[in-house]
């Protein structure tokens, strides 16, 4: 009706949301349905053919074929109109999850680099085929869009172990997790798969999805077979990642069923271009970037079959992605004009200064202030691969930047920044182009910017006095109060804080020069600790790397952790430990934002439980002991400190009058809890 009656473009409605799950038995019979209740659910369109598991689809564009006479010839001739996505829920819990994490998403309030990555994942066997594909979707996409940071993980890059439960790739595993705790704009694979694992090889399972505890989501891409068919009873990894209360993505794009790969990468490269594009200067909707990749199979005939159709969105179809709007420009670096006609030279062991500029078209944005991240990154190389699978004819090899130069903040005021970097001794020497990628956020988050740089070469060595001595190291486990020695919870954290004069290797490019981690001298449980490495703000000197070490037992352990100085000098930093099982956390420090209050504060509860799931309960008494209200969290962030914001309204409805209370804090980590003293806190005039 809105369709027909829309007499303008403007008029018309661009998406359609499905709040509410479905399942394939519409009319409930079966006995896993017949239990459910039909309130809370939709109706969902199913094919006839509902007993081969290539032909029969769920699609919810069906309802989107508004033009009078479509609905008959899905996969040759009928476009949707409209964008269309379900939240698959039915609990208001549920259904209180995706709300916020959409609003929260659309907000934006933690932009940041992450929101400048896109990582391509490539599963091996059938002859290379999914690696070869993601990887000729990723060259599209750097070639459309190079200023953001592509990262490609392509499986037979990696070393592959092999048991008597099967073969997999822990350091896959361990790198996609790792740039899921950090967050990306999109997580983009491409592979085998199933309702409850990612290829063949287990690389991630739906408990990992259901486990992630991010805060910056990313949209999630699976081509891959029966990801997601949400039409089902039990549960499946899209409907998990989604409804993660604590993390998982901001929107799913999967499929509901058996797919084929050769036409999984058309539709795979159009979704991508037309979700990373604008329309009408603005973001392209996650429902419009659908609709116009399934009408460009069509269009195309790249796909007139019924594989395009087993592909869905879960999510707000009126959601975009945070793309910058703005241009970061690099005008000069180490004082000589990018693009002039002196050839640029970065060497080995030399300080690099680069200065560049916010702008909106060809006009530069003096009032832009905030800060940005630039990651410089080496000269492309060919990566071939270890020809690991028994279907595989010949090595896959594929090119990448795999050596990062340097990462790290700095300010952006008037408009303009600069940052200063060491290049490392471990370069490629191949004499050929580097690439720097820039992105920037203002204070308030509201404007952000990106851009790249890749007039300039990378070889050579700088002569360079090399004083032989190592950087400096200050490692701990979860607080910097830890004494060498002590006891630590089952999975602690470790931090090492690294400085050096001449400049830290943080990228490892050198064998042998990575920052490793070793616990007990085991080689199973050693770990490359590159990519968890920040620079400090401003500075190409100090910076401090990271990590949850797995579970470990108890009893006492030991761990030497290694680091280099751009002129690859090391130093190796030891400590010894002993693991207790039900230890409790310790609380660092508790208070108040606001106190007095008046009609709101925000609790901070700092920890030494980092990495680890934690339980914290927030209660508040007046003072002869009665309680007023409670808070009760469980698995928080695995950050060091919590916050949690109250509206001084009691469990009774009531505010809190003026007076004084007491508040406390409970912290319960692997059975084991640990309670605060109380604090005061003061209320006047919340009326």
């Amino acid at each position: 009706m809105l369709y027909d009656r829309a007499e303008t473009e403007a008029q018309l409605p661009k998406s359609v949301l499905l709040f509410g799950d479905c399942v394939w038995d519409n009319r409930m019979l079966t006995t896993d349905c017949s239990r459910l209740n039909p309130d809370d659910y939709l109706l969902a369109y199913e094919s006839e053919n509902s007993f081969s598991e290539t032909d029969c689809y769920v699609n919810d564009g069906w309802i989107t074929l508004l033009d009078a006479g479509e609905g008959l010839y899905l996969t040759t001739r009928d476009k949707e109109d409209m964008g269309v996505g379900r939240f698959p829920v039915t609990e208001v819990s549920d259904a209180k999850t995706l709300v916020d994490k959409t609003i929260n998403y659309a907000l934006n309030k933690n932009a940041g680099n992450w929101e400048n990555i896109i990582m391509f994942m490539g599963d091996d066997g059938n002859n290379n085929l999914h690696m070869r594909d993601v990887n000729e979707t990723a060259e599209v996409i750097m070639q459309a869009h190079p200023s953001y940071h592509v990262k490609k993980v392509m499986w037979d890059a990696y070393v592959r172990t092999s048991s008597a439960t099967g073969h997999t790739y822990p350091e896959v595993s361990a790198i996609i997790k790792q740039q899921q705790a950090q967050g990306a704009l999109v997580m983009d694979y491409a592979g085998h798969g199933s309702e409850i694992e990612i290829s063949h090889e287990r690389v991630l399972r739906i408990t990992d999805f259901a486990g992630f505890t991010n805060s910056n989501l990313p949209l999630w891409i699976t081509a891959s077979c029966d990801i997601m068919p949400f039409d089902g009873t039990t549960p499946t990894i899209g409907e998990t990642c989604l409804l993660n209360k604590k993390g998982g993505a901001m929107a799913f794009w999967g499929t509901t069923r058996t797919v084929y790969a050769n036409y999984n990468k058309p539709i795979n490269t159009a979704f991508m271009r037309h979700v990373l594009s604008f329309t009408n200067g603005k973001p392209t909707t996650l429902g419009e970037a659908q609709r116009l990749a399934k009408c460009d199979m069509i269009e195309t005939g790249n796909d007139r079959t019924r594989n395009k159709l087993q592909y869905s969105l879960l999510g707000d179809p009126a959601l975009s992605l945070n793309l910058p709007t703005l241009k970061a420009i690099i005008d000069s670096i180490n004082g000589k004009p990018v693009g002039g006609s002196e050839q640029i030279t970065l060497k080995a062991g030399s300080i690099v200064k680069v200065t560049g500029y916010i702008a909106k078209g060809s006009e530069s944005v003096d009032n832009f202030r905030g800060t940005m991240t630039a990651t410089v990154r080496d000269t492309r190389e060919l990566i071939t691969c270890r020809k690991q699978d028994n279907e595989t004819y010949s090595p896959f090899r594929f090119y990448d930047r795999q050596k990062i130069l340097y990462n790290g903040t700095d300010s952006v005021i008037g408009g303009r920044f600069e940052f200063t970097f060491a290049v490392p001794r471990d370069i490629n020497y191949a004499n050929s182009t580097g690439l720097i990628n820039v992105y920037a956020a203002n204070t308030t988050c509201t404007l952000t910017a990106h851009g790249n740089e890749s007039r300039f070469y990378i070889d050579g060595t700088e002569q360079v006095a090399n004083d032989s001595i190592g950087p400096s190291l200050f490692c701990y486990l979860n607080s910097p109060s830890f004494v060498n020695g002590g006891n630590v919870n089952t999975t602690p954290y470790f931090v090492a804080q690294i400085s050096d004069k001449d400049g830290i290797n943080a990228a490892g490019n050198g064998v042998g020069h990575d920052m490793q981690l070793i616990i007990d001298g085991n080689p199973a449980k050693t770990y490359n600790l590159n990519e968890n490495f920040k620079f400090d703000f401003g500075s190409y000197t100090k910076g401090e790397t990271h990590l949850s070490i797995p579970a470990l037992k108890e009893g006492p352990h030991q761990l030497q952790f290694r680091a280099w100085d751009i002129l690859n000098n090391p130093s190796t930093a030891t400590l010894s430990f002993n693991v207790m099982k039900g230890l409790a956390p310790e609380t660092e420090s508790i208070s108040c934002t606001k106190n007095p209050a008046t009609t709101q504060t925000s609790f901070i509860v700092a920890h030494n439980q980092t990495g680890s799931s934690i339980d914290i309960e927030i209660e508040v008494f007046d003072t002869s002991g009665r309680r007023l209200w409670q808070n009760k969290e469980y698995g928080v962030s695995n950050e060091g400190s919590y916050t949690y914001d109250w509206n001084l309204i009691i469990a009774n409805g009531a505010k809190l009058r003026t007076g004084v209370y007491l508040y406390r804090v409970k912290l319960t980590c692997d059975g084991a809890t640990r309670e605060s003293k109380a604090k005061k806190l003061i209320v006047i005039n919340n009326n």
